[in-house]
């Protein structure tokens, strides 16, 4: 899926939600500490850039049309 717009992406998805997400490049170790943010080296491929929002209990949303468009990857 490719997002236009991430932090209109972000906004409609806080409002819904309620609460603020935090939005950020994932950072890469060797180590064993992880987070939402820090991930093995051995994922440093995915190049990921991730929006995590703090809460428990599953949510739905609704998103509107035309905030992202489905792309075929070439393999």
């Amino acid at each position: 899926v490719k997002i236009f717009d991430i932090e209109e992406l972000k906004t409609i998805i806080d409002k819904q939600l309620g609460v603020k997400g935090v939005i950020g490049n994932c950072e890469y170790t060797t180590d064993h500490k992880r987070n939402h943010f820090l991930k093995s080296t051995e994922d440093q491929w995915q190049d990921e850039y991730r929006i995590f929002w703090p809460i428990t209990e599953p949510k739905q949303i609704t998103l509107p049309k035309g905030i992202a468009a489905s792309i075929k990857l070439k393999i």
